[in-house]
């Protein structure tokens, strides 16, 4: 399997990157946002109360709020840990 890791903390996506990430995945980019993690927990952000612009800067000024891993093959997305749409994705693929 052939796959490029790219470290989502370090090489921040910008807000048109969200945007068609958010796309592939059939979500806003609110869904993009762990809601469960630490890092927003400690932020206590008001989510519901941002636009786009205000989620991708949220998102850029603290990365560890987005949901991880995030999986693209070809033109659709999978988020979190879900071996369910790994296999969705990847149809055929063993476990490694």
């Amino acid at each position: 399997m052939n796959f490029t890791y790219r470290d989502l903390l370090k090489e921040l996506p910008g807000l048109e990157e969200l945007k068609q990430l958010a796309g592939m995945g059939g979500i806003d980019l609110k869904g993009l946002v762990n809601t469960r993690s630490q890092a927003f927990k400690k932020l206590r952000p008001p989510l519901p109360d941002l636009d786009e612009a205000g989620v991708a800067e949220l998102i850029q000024q603290e990365p560890r709020i987005m949901v991880r891993p995030i999986l693209v093959v070809g033109q659709k997305l999978a988020i979190g840990f879900k071996e369910e749409e790994y296999q969705r994705l990847w149809p055929g693929q063993n476990r490694p």
